[in-house]
């Protein structure tokens, strides 16, 4: 690659670096300390419910496993 060519491209990459950063600075810089904290309160949530999905789900197949259970001893006995 030529010199010519590789300036061309550092520039081009500069400037959508630029353009990039300024634009989330605008984004990021804009928000106050109250919509950071709505932001990090409806994470919390999204984990929260996550969380809370994966050990009922976890709940619900040990309660079907003991109800097989229960079903297949109550089965031999009757």
């Amino acid at each position: 690659m030529n010199e010519h060519a590789s300036d061309v491209l550092a520039a081009a990459i500069g400037k959508n670096m630029a353009v990039g950063g300024g634009t989330s600075a605008l984004v990021f810089g804009g928000l106050a300390i109250s919509d950071w904290a709505a932001i990090g309160g409806v994470l919390i949530a999204v984990i929260g419910l996550g969380i809370q999905l994966y050990y009922k789900r976890r709940s619900d197949k040990r309660e079907a496993q003991l109800l097989a259970a229960q079903l297949e001893d109550y089965k031999r006995h009757v």
